[in-house]
């Protein structure tokens, strides 16, 4: 935990440390955003591209460094943001194209995760996109709305993240890289190669799976099943991540569900920033924690988009993350990664 305590910064500096910074920072810009688009917006689907776009941008790529490190970090994802939601867009409205993005999209972003440089942090983030636009029916002529709202909403959370507790950062970048992931004389045995195609894997078979039973929130089962395969990188690494995952988010969806069925339009508002706050703030623990704090905010914030019909946001949550760390268990047995030892630089 980074405590800002240079003399010469004001007292809301000197008290607040970088983690409750993100935290004030996510949930004031997300309350906001959503709070615009259910005046000026509402029931559109380039609303969902605003708001996630903020979520992206401050939940899954909160940048450290100087002002202008940041902004340019900031530019890098939300390119890598736009670029994925228009070939989502493009790819959604045939089921085979759907697929086969599907496995290239994320294998190639996370191949990049050996780059130097901000780019590795915003591998998931900038995956939102794609994977919203990619199970969003949709064709050619919802391809501009899917653009500008993510680019609104990705704006929105730069000036925010520039502007809101801008000396508060969570530190300088860490670098992460794997023994063995030199991308020299790269092969089958790589364990960046293998590691890219059992993402790009279970990110296909979310997909196909999402396509075959007809799941109504389609992009949460992809969304699961990225961040577990992205974050543990063994067998029995994803295994144990997907029960605490699956766990937390059915002690989650017990609170969540209930308080969106009995409680008022504006009772879900406060409840969101409430989430929102909580989440971010508990972001990097264990999976099950994360996974307890996200699936309220997560149910809170697609109440708020859908109302009136916010009664059934709670019901998609259980099922979506059965299915999302079932397919990420089933690409990772599949592709029977070997287990890698992390080697964690911090940049000075």
């Amino acid at each position: 935990m980074l405590v800002v305590t240079t003399s010469d910064e004001s007292l809301d500096h000197r008290r607040i440390d970088a983690r409750t910074a993100g935290a004030i920072r996510f949930a004031v810009t997300i309350l906001v955003v959503d709070l615009l688009i259910v005046w000026l917006i509402p029931g559109k689907p380039a609303s969902f591209f605003v708001s996630f776009g903020v979520v992206a941008t401050l939940w899954f790529m909160d940048f450290s460094g100087t002002a202008s490190e940041r902004l340019r970090a900031y530019t890098v994802g939300l390119a890598a943001g736009l670029f994925g939601v228009a070939i989502g867009t493009l790819c959604s409205g045939n089921e085979a194209a759907a697929i086969a993005a599907a496995f290239i999209v994320p294998a190639v972003f996370s191949f990049l995760r050996v780059l130097p440089g901000a780019f590795p942090q915003a591998v998931i983030g900038v995956q939102l996109g794609f994977l919203l636009a990619v199970l969003t029916p949709a064709g050619v002529h919802q391809l501009v709305p899917h653009l500008v709202g993510w680019l609104i909403g990705s704006v929105i959370a730069v000036l925010a993240a520039l502007a809101i507790f801008p000396r508060c950062q969570p530190g300088r970048l860490m670098f992460v890289s794997f023994k063995g992931s030199d991308t020299r004389g790269v092969s089958w045995s790589s364990p960046v190669v293998r590691d890219c195609v059992r993402i790009g894997l279970a990110i296909a078979l979310a997909v196909l799976v999402v396509q075959i039973v007809g799941v109504q929130h389609g992009f949460w089962v992809a969304a699961v099943a990225l961040c577990v395969v992205s974050t543990n990188l063994t067998s029995r690494g994803t295994q144990h991540a997907a029960l605490d995952m699956l766990v937390g988010a059915v002690v989650g969806l017990s609170v969540s569900a209930i308080a969106v069925a009995l409680l008022p339009h504006a009772a879900i508002f406060g409840l969101l920033a409430i989430a929102a706050f909580i989440s971010k703030y508990e972001a990097g623990r264990n999976p099950f924690i994360v996974q307890l704090t996200y699936t309220p905010f997560a149910v809170f914030n697609l109440a708020v988009l859908q109302w009136p019909d916010s009664a059934v946001a709670g019901d998609f949550r259980v099922k979506d993350v059965a299915l999302g760390v079932g397919v990420a268990v089933v690409a990772t047995l599949l592709v029977n990664s070997q287990p890698k030892e992390p080697r964690a630089i911090q940049a000075e």
